[in-house]
């Protein structure tokens, strides 16, 4: 048994932080798809949302919304077509990096073009655009065509080894990691703990309501479990996540839970 006691810091950051090859292409896959049915909701509102024709025309984002760095490629131009044309060869990047056909080159422009879309009408962006922009931007340093893309058909030599790291794999997990622990910090009322009634007030919303969510609000002492689930995963799943001993046996429960959650709130 390795003796972990006698790690140096570059040892634990790799066995902590390696990934395997076929995690990344499934990351890149999954990412792809949600810009492009994220693109594809924005689409249907295109000429109110995104031209001058609609609720946010260009110059009121430039008096009363933007700032030095908002930079944008749909500031130039105004009009439904034009916008329509930038909207679709937005979409050819995203297919293409879902695919994995330049993957470094299409990561760096699937998040300019979603930087774009959030700085040229920010009243209809969210905090998970915010981890979306994030999770784009660290791609740009992480090699997702490395396996099970159109880039590795084309390269002529194969990779051995199956795990990789790097410094952008680990600032991607970092981010997510640090997302999920900082929202459970930000969850200080009592109704999260110890009183556990926070997401069977939540449920209350009809704004927010699922049919799943429906299901929950008919048996408040699951609404009460699932409050404390989220609180306590949100808070110690990151801890776990980054201790280097048994990895799977601590990772799986983990991610599981955390899409347990997801899937649970839809």
């Amino acid at each position: 048994m390795k003796n972990f006691s006698k790690l140096t810091v570059l040892e634990y950051l790799k066995i902590v932080f390696s990934v395997d090859l076929r995690s990344l292409a499934l990351f890149r896959i999954a990412m792809g798809m949600v810009i492009l049915i994220d693109l594809a909701l924005r689409f249907t509102d295109v000429g109110a949302f995104y031209s001058d024709y609609g609720v946010v025309p260009r110059h009121a984002v430039s008096e009363h919304l933007y700032r030095s760095l908002n930079i944008s490629i749909h500031f130039i131009t105004g009009g439904v077509v034009t916008e329509s044309i930038l909207f679709l060869l937005n979409a050819i990047f995203i297919i293409c990096f879902i695919i994995g056909y330049r993957a470094r080159l299409m990561s760096v422009l699937c998040w300019f073009f979603y930087m774009s879309l959030s700085n040229r009408n920010p009243m209809v962006t969210h905090g998970g655009d915010t981890v979306v922009r994030m999770m784009l931007f660290w791609s740009m340093f992480v090699p997702l065509g490395i396996s099970y893309s159109v880039d590795a058909a084309l390269r002529k030599t194969s990779h051995v080894t199956k795990k990789l790291f790097s410094p952008g794999i680990m600032a991607m997990m970092i981010q997510l990691l640090l997302v999920y622990f900082f929202s459970a910090i930000h969850k200080s009322h009592p109704q999260w703990f110890p009183e556990g009634t926070a997401i069977a007030y939540a449920l209350q919303l009809q704004a927010f309501a699922t049919p799943i969510g429906d299901l929950f609000r008919q048996f408040p002492a699951s609404a009460q479990g699932l409050t404390f689930s989220t609180y306590f995963l949100e808070m110690l799943g990151p801890v776990f996540m980054l201790i280097p001993f048994s990895r799977m046996r601590w990772r799986l429960p983990i991610i599981l839970g955390f899409w347990a959650c997801i899937l649970a709130f839809f």
